[in-house]
C-alpha cells in the first residue's frame, strides 16, 4: 500500500514540475507554423468583417495542459482579443484557430497548408 502512495505522490509532483516547463511569454519560442496559422486566422476573420486592428502586439503562451500528449495549444492575447491555435502532433497537422473578443468567440477555422475550412460564429 505504501508503494502505491509513493507512486501517486511522485506522479503528482512530476506533473507540477513539468507544468512549469512550458515555454511562454516570448513570441520567439513559438513555432513559425503556429504564428502563420494565427496570422491566417486574422486575415480570414478580417475578410468576414471582423475588426481586428493592424499592428497589435501579441503576448504568447503555450497553454498545453501538463501531461497532455499528442496535442499542443498556444494562446495569443492583445487588448480585448484572444487567439488560440491548437494542433495535433502529427505530420502535416491541421491547425485549429479560434478568435475571441471580450471573451466571446467571434471566428473559428481550420487550416492545413493551403487548404482551409472556415466556420464563423
Amino acid at each position: 500500500m505504501k508503494s502505491i502512495d509513493i507512486m501517486v505522490v511522485s506522479f503528482l509532483l512530476m506533473g507540477i514540475i513539468l507544468g512549469g516547463c512550458s515555454p511562454s511569454g516570448d513570441i520567439h519560442t513559438i513555432p513559425e507554423e503556429v504564428i502563420k496559422a494565427r496570422d491566417w486566422g486574422i486575415e480570414e476573420a478580417r475578410k468576414e468583417n471582423i475588426d481586428i486592428p493592424q499592428g497589435l502586439s501579441w503576448d504568447a503562451h503555450n497553454i498545453t495542459p501538463p501531461l497532455l500528449v499528442g496535442y499542443v495549444r498556444y494562446r495569443f492575447t492583445s487588448g480585448s482579443f484572444r487567439i488560440e491555435v491548437g494542433y495535433p502532433v502529427v505530420l502535416n497537422p491541421v491547425y485549429t484557430v479560434l478568435i475571441y473578443q471580450n471573451g466571446n468567440l467571434v471566428w473559428g477555422g481550420r487550416n492545413w497548408e493551403r487548404k482551409s475550412v472556415k466556420r464563423s460564429e
